[in-house]
């Protein structure tokens, strides 16, 4: 390779080094709080946290071990408890808000002063009803009293754009799953740990 190409190539990769940590510093931008799934498309990445700003608003936001943006919970429901789970997308996740102004955390604010509650958050930013569905098949492992589903009309935009399930003879049928490129696997990455990508 010509002296002067490589020059030119770390020339690029020191200047967008320094870009990067510009950026990181005095301009912040959102990463993605999401890793790709071949059933759901993508979910939430545990284990990670980020600041989500808009010219309304600026919110921590942290997904915990287990996937939510919840604190951690037993898989063995306590005791003398009354468990629920919500699923839903945005207005559930309470983007836009801290996650004690979420109404999942609002309403088992209320529920505890009847009793002992545990209300989980299960929501995942822009979510149909295909992918809740998934969903709630993993919230039944927490072996929750009640599992609500909150409804938005956005809900069918949604599973039209994933169509994740078609309907044979009154029957749900899953579509063959999408392959997980190399270009998305690339892509997710860089959204996750890059924030000159997420401004770009």
């Amino acid at each position: 390779m010509n002296k002067n190409y490589l020059l030119l190539i770390i020339s690029i990769i020191i200047g967008l080094i320094l870009i990067e940590f510009i950026i990181r510093f005095f301009y912040s931008q959102n990463v993605n709080l999401s890793q790709l799934d071949e059933l759901r498309v993508y979910k939430n990445k545990p284990n990670t946290k980020s600041v989500l700003s808009r010219d309304e608003f600026s919110t921590k936001v942290q997904i915990s071990r287990q996937g939510l943006r919840d604190r951690e919970y037993s898989i063995e429901k306590p005791e003398n408890t009354t468990r629920i789970a919500v699923i839903g997308d945005s207005f559930v996740f309470g983007y836009g808000v801290e996650e004690n102004e979420t109404f999942v955390k609002l309403l088992k604010k209320e529920l505890n002063k009847k009793g002992i509650f545990e209300v989980m958050n299960f929501g995942e930013n822009a979510y149909g009803t295909e992918q809740e569905y998934y969903v709630m098949q993993e919230s039944l492992k927490y072996s929750p009293d009640l599992v609500v589903l909150a409804f938005f009309n956005n809900d069918i935009m949604d599973n039209i754009r994933f169509n994740l399930f078609r309907i044979e003879d009154n029957e749900l049928i899953a579509n063959p799953k999408q392959d997980i490129t190399y270009t998305l696997m690339a892509r997710n990455f860089m959204s996750q740990h890059s924030q000159l990508y997420s401004l770009v």
